[in-house]
């Protein structure tokens, strides 16, 4: 984890092909998330989608920060709640954008 940081500080073609796979895979969860929400729900298929990819942006961050201080990658109790606090924000994203509240 500490190396994939250094390397994406220190080289910029690392961190531009980083940038264009996190798109790629943006792209790929709001199709998911176009289909399975229906027609008219584009815009919240994106945003859901990149409050995802934030999310994991900012535990990438996180993981990295604690390694680099503490010496230790998180716990599986700690990834647990990570997974969940991020899952539960992205719902109530959803929840608030779509038509029908419900998807």
């Amino acid at each position: 984890m500490l190396l994939q940081v250094r390397l994406r500080r220190e080289a910029p073609t690392v961190a531009a092909r980083r940038l264009q796979l996190y798109r790629e895979i943006e792209g790929l969860i709001a199709a998911a998330l176009e289909r399975e929400l229906g027609p008219g729900e584009q815009l919240a298929a994106r945003l859901s989608a990149a409050s995802l990819m934030a999310g994991l942006i900012a535990v990438e961050t996180a993981a990295a920060e604690q390694m680099a201080e503490a010496g230790r990658s998180f716990s599986g109790a700690e990834i647990d709640r990570i997974f969940d606090v991020t899952t539960a924000y992205v719902e109530a994203g959803l929840s608030s954008v779509t038509r029908n509240g419900d998807y």
